[in-house]
């Protein structure tokens, strides 16, 4: 925390001697805007009610004329203001003389002395308190420029804030319109797939009972082919049968005949002379 009495006193006594009560305050953020202010308006208050300590003269210490004439230390200045050095004439008076006219003179020399370090305390008090007043000033305008950057960043934080809502209500909208698009989408996909489940049970239903179909035919086909095997088997063996028996009984025929025509060849060759044998 700030302690307001050495800011004050540092303010107050010690800037204008540095030469800094010219200088500008640094610049701060945004984010410590605030604590500033806070500062800054409290120590303005201090100054408010505290203002007429610094022109209030200091009391005076009793000092004797000689300790006044070598030097009088100012409080709060730490310079020493010399008293104007007596005139030479003086120092050749009588002992008499300064013997009469001593306390006279020694109290008149003790009120010109107040009465100059009263008038050069007030000069300084009166410095100190311009000077103060001259830091309040700079200290206010501070103060007023810290609350326009306030105003300006609440100005800024309010616009962000109605952007952030305008976008968030935006999204928001978009977002509602694009989940009943998709539950639309949903539902349509939803029906389409019904659809289509009820049709491939209904191939599946067509398919078996067209595969049952084609079974039967099958069988049926398959005793039909069966049936016929039989009885072209049958009538296969019949055939053959009855081929072989007339190839039998043409063999035979065959062979009287042949036998026939071979003892008639036979015959003739002998007629003509020849063996039968060698030919």
């Amino acid at each position: 925390m700030m302690d307001l009495g050495n800011v004050g006193r540092n303010t107050a006594a010690g800037s204008w001697e540095r030469g800094e009560h010219h200088k500008k305050l640094p610049r701060l953020g945004r984010s410590t805007s605030w604590m500033l202010y806070r500062h800054m308006q409290s120590y303005a208050n201090f100054i408010k009610v505290n203002w007429m300590q610094f022109c209030r003269p200091p009391l005076l210490e009793h000092r004797t004329w000689e300790e006044g004439r070598r030097s009088i230390l100012l409080p709060g200045c730490g310079e020493r203001a010399r008293m104007a050095p007596t005139k030479k004439g003086k120092g050749k008076k009588s002992a008499k003389q300064k013997k009469n006219t001593g306390p006279d003179e020694e109290k008149y020399r003790k009120a010109v002395l107040e009465v100059d370090t009263l008038k050069q305390h007030l000069v300084l008090r009166r410095d100190m308190a311009r000077q103060a007043m001259a830091d309040s000033e700079g200290l206010k305008q501070r103060l007023l420029d810290l609350e326009k950057e306030l105003e300006e960043a609440r100005g800024d934080k309010k616009d962000i804030y109605e952007e952030m809502i305008r976008k968030y209500q935006q999204l928001q909208h978009q977002t509602d319109t694009r989940i009943n698009r998709l539950e639309v989408e949903t539902q349509n996909l939803q029906a389409q797939l019904a659809a289509c489940q009820g049709d491939l049970l209904q191939s599946q239903l067509d398919q078996a009972r067209m595969l049952e179909e084609k079974d039967k035919a099958v069988a049926e086909m398959q005793r039909k082919v069966d049936e016929m095997e039989t009885e072209y088997e049958k009538i296969l063996h019949g055939s053959l049968d009855c081929v072989l028996s007339k190839l039998q009984s043409a063999k035979l025929t065959w062979e009287k005949e042949a036998t026939v025509i071979h003892m008639d060849y036979k015959h003739q060759l002998k007629d003509f002379g020849l063996n039968p044998l060698y030919i």
